[in-house]
Order: structure tokens, then C-alpha cells, then sequence
């Protein structure tokens, strides 16, 4: 933990949706015993969808470009747990030549990244 190793300072917790583009996005539930392994889909993707799996009014996205903005380093170590939209979400950053903070290291869940297209 962050607050027994005295370095909360350093470390900031950012919890909102996020996506390649600021869209409106919808909580999909697979899983009711799984809290933590909530997808969110787009809200055509929604409409398909009962309400038992879509419980929630929709939520906008921001980028990880928006997120790094606000960050004040310009080195930043980011732990990411997107639900299989890595690629979608860190493509962006990855292939722009003048990024705004330098990403040296990426946490995420590798059984995602078979989700991805």
C-alpha cells in the first residue's frame, strides 16, 4: 500500500471510463458476481441489451491524453485495467511523435489483450 510505504504522494487514482475518443459509454455486466470486471460498451451496443445487463444511464469517456494533461510529471507509470481495450485505449499515445509525458512502464491484465482488435 501506497499510505504504509509513505508515497501516496506519488501516486494519483484516476477512476472514469476511458477510450480512444470522449464518447458516451454504458456498463455492461457479464458477470453479477464479478464487481470489478465491468465492460463498458457504446450505447448502440447498449440497446441490444437488457436491463439487467446494462443497469446504469451512460457515462462520458476521456482519453488518456486528456488524463496525462492533468497529470503534473512529465514521467508517468500507469496501472490500467480497461476490460480488453488496451489497444484502443493506449494506441493514441503510443504512435504520436510528440507525446506530453513519458510512459516508461505499463501495468495491465495480459488476458485482455486477446479481446483486442
Amino acid at each position: 500500500s501506497t499510505m504504509l510505504a509513505g508515497t501516496e504522494n506519488n501516486v494519483r487514482l484516476i477512476q472514469n471510463t476511458i477510450s480512444s475518443h470522449r464518447e458516451t459509454l454504458y456498463p455492461l455486466i457479464t458477470d453479477p458476481n464479478n464487481e470489478g470486471g465491468i465492460a463498458f460498451i457504446t450505447e448502440e451496443e447498449a440497446k441490444t441489451k437488457t436491463k439487467e445487463q446494462v443497469p446504469e444511464d451512460g457515462v462520458t469517456s476521456v482519453t488518456l491524453e486528456e488524463i496525462l494533461n492533468i497529470v503534473e510529471t512529465d514521467t508517468v507509470i500507469i496501472k490500467i485495467d480497461v476490460e480488453g481495450s488496451e489497444c484502443k485505449v493506449l494506441t493514441e499515445y503510443l504512435v504520436n511523435q510528440n507525446k506530453v509525458r513519458l510512459i516508461p512502464y505499463i501495468y495491465m491484465e495480459w488476458m485482455g489483450i486477446v479481446k483486442n482488435k
